[in-house]
């Protein structure tokens, strides 16, 4: 009886140290459950990588097609404020135009990378932005050429409107 005891107990304690052993010993690496879940982090990276180089496209083609879509904003207004019998166009220089009503004088200028529309000198309204550069032409018929590079230093589009 006293022998199996013994035998109990040795084993009970066999058992716990073993236990003890494992909780208390650091091991340096993975566990296989540890792996499965980084690789399956690394395989969900992967595979929305190639995604988000198609959407920085789309966001580029968006970008260009926002530029466009201020350029024929400022197209509309150029053409509504010049299709009238009574405003008179004059080049002033290759930056600015002057707009004359019967009493009223009225400019479009290119001034820090913007083209604005003065009005009587009381205040401006920006008509464009992201303007690199403008310049105002006049040929010899009176016709008024407004060549423009809108856009970034990077990334920039030229066009040409005739007033």
């Amino acid at each position: 009886m006293k022998l199996k005891f013994i035998k109990i107990r040795y084993a009970i304690i066999i058992v716990y140290l073993r236990i003890r052993s494992v909780f208390s010993s650091v091991t340096k690496g993975f566990t296989f459950i540890e792996m499965l879940i980084s690789l399956l982090i690394t395989i969900i990276i992967l595979t929305i990588i190639p995604h988000l180089f198609r959407l920085t496209d789309t966001y580029l083609s968006a970008a260009y097609e926002f530029d466009q879509l201020e350029y024929s904003f400022f197209q509309l207004d150029l053409n509504k404020m010049t299709n009238s019998k009574a405003i008179s166009l004059k080049l002033i220089d290759e930056h600015s135009i002057l707009l004359k009503q019967q009493n009223q004088n009225s400019f479009i200028k290119y001034q820090n990378h913007k083209i604005i529309f003065v009005s009587n000198n009381r205040g401006n309204i920006t008509l464009l932005n992201n303007v690199l550069n403008a310049k105002f032409i006049s040929n010899h018929k009176g016709i008024i050429g407004v060549f423009l590079r809108i856009g970034s230093r990077e990334n920039y589009y030229d066009k040409s409107l005739y007033l």
